[in-house]
């Protein structure tokens, strides 16, 4: 009887260690893995979504943007003359 509650108590606690081998690879593999994926993404829909608002200006003069409230921004490219400090 003694033998078989050793056998069980190693065999909780090889479950234990599997669970928290399981943990800390997801934490310091799987998941930095993971966000760096999402991170490229969100940079390369930055990218696609300026680059579209470029061409926009580029082919109307303008590009216009409206929020989920309605307010529309109207991007138009800036003519700065020379010497001229857009700062203040």
């Amino acid at each position: 009887m003694a033998g078989n509650k050793a056998g069980k108590i190693i065999a909780i606690l090889i479950i234990i260690i599997l669970i928290l081998l399981g943990f800390i690879a997801y934490m310091f593999l799987i998941k930095p893995a993971f966000n760096s994926y999402v991170i490229k993404k969100q940079i390369e829909a930055k990218d696609i979504v300026l680059g579209t608002l470029l061409l926009q200006i580029q082919q109307r003069g303008y590009a216009q943007i409206t929020d989920n409230q309605g307010n529309i921004i109207i991007l138009v490219p800036l003519q700065q003359q020379p010497g001229q400090n857009l700062t203040q």
